[in-house]
């Protein structure tokens, strides 16, 4: 299952590409590895220190495959995406000049149709469990919009575990 990339694991099971087979046949099995195991342990790892800062980049955010306890210390859980599928591929064509330096962003944009059905679903599940999504379209605009809203959840009080 992770001998492919989340992009192409959908063809391990069969049939025609779809946005059912994308999701099935690929991110939400290796979503469940990852998730079940390394992504709740480092966020187990960095609520037991005491609630350490915390950013995770990860395709497979899928909340629902996080234990309830974990999320649960995540104060305050937040996903960041892009809206725009141009802007979302510029970013990607940028991104090797800035932080993948030998990951061409023109192998990633070509994905864009396929990860963009992941974005929706992550969202969806973002919607139905109460988590705040930022449309990062502007860095510094939603670098503001973050701040603001941990900061307004830290006056009332909201930051504390549940």
């Amino acid at each position: 299952m992770m001998s492919k990339s989340v992009y192409e694991a959908w063809s391990l099971f069969g049939g025609e590409e779809s946005e059912q087979s994308i999701l099935r046949g690929g991110y939400l099995e290796q979503g469940r590895i990852l998730n079940t195991g390394g992504i709740n342990q480092v966020l187990r790892r960095a609520i037991s220190n005491g609630g350490e800062p915390l950013v995770v980049e990860t395709l497979h955010f899928i909340p629902s495959q996080l234990e309830a306890d974990v999320m649960a210390g995540v104060i305050p859980p937040l996903y960041l995406y892009i809206s725009d599928e141009r802007v979302n591929a510029e970013r990607l064509l940028e991104r090797e000049k800035y932080t993948h330096f030998s990951s061409p962003g023109h192998r990633l944009a070509r994905q864009l149709p396929r990860y963009r059905v992941m974005m929706r679903y992550s969202l969806e599940e973002c919607g139905r469990m109460g988590i705040r999504a930022f449309d990062n379209l502007d860095y510094w605009r939603t670098r503001a919009e973050v701040l603001r809203y941990v900061n307004e959840m830290a006056r009332s009080g909201r930051l504390e575990a549940h």
